[in-house]
């Protein structure tokens, strides 16, 4: 199934620290002049110099955003920096924190889960929220679809429009 891309290779945004990405990756190696890096300001001031070297030395575009408390990512104003590129839809892979924390603010249209029939224990939970513990606090969501590929199903929904705001599809 893959991501259509009509031609066009997509930007790839990677959000963290500069110290903690892997310097290895392929996706810091393979089109680097598609590539994103979007961290704290604080983090970046913060980066050792051989850090700060590597990271400039190549075609990467860096921004550097508020830190949002223990020097977490500020996704709203980085979502507003890569729409001033000219980056308006993105799809976001990522651990627990970067997952829950577009969940928690809001800043997602659609939601797309792959459901793989296996399960583990004890492993990282992929939504991360201690204030929703109670069932009449959790996520709703609208115009829900489930659907089976091979021997996964894909869940995909969106979140719901507030009541008074119409926006035309």
């Amino acid at each position: 199934m893959g991501i259509q891309s009509k031609g066009k290779i997509p930007f790839r945004v990677v959000v963290g620290d500069p110290e903690e990405i892997d310097k290895n990756a392929t996706i810091l190696s393979d089109n680097p002049e598609k590539t994103v890096i979007v961290t704290a300001n604080k983090n970046w001031e913060e980066a050792s110099p051989e850090t700060r070297r590597f990271f400039m030395a190549r075609p990467f575009r860096i921004i550097t955003v508020s830190d949002f408390g223990n020097a977490k990512i500020a996704m709203e104003e980085a979502l507003q920096k890569l729409g001033e590129m000219g980056i308006s839809s993105i799809l976001v892979e990522g651990g627990s924190y970067l997952f829950s924390s577009f969940i928690d603010q809001k800043l997602y249209d659609k939601i797309t889960f792959f459901i793989a029939p296996k399960i583990i224990g004890n492993g990282e939970a992929a939504y991360k929220n201690t204030k929703l513990l109670n069932i009449s606090d959790a996520l709703e969501f609208d115009k829900v679809k489930y659907t089976s590929i091979d021997d996964q199903i894909m869940f995909e929904a969106y979140r719901p429009i507030p009541e008074g705001l119409c926006l035309q599809e």
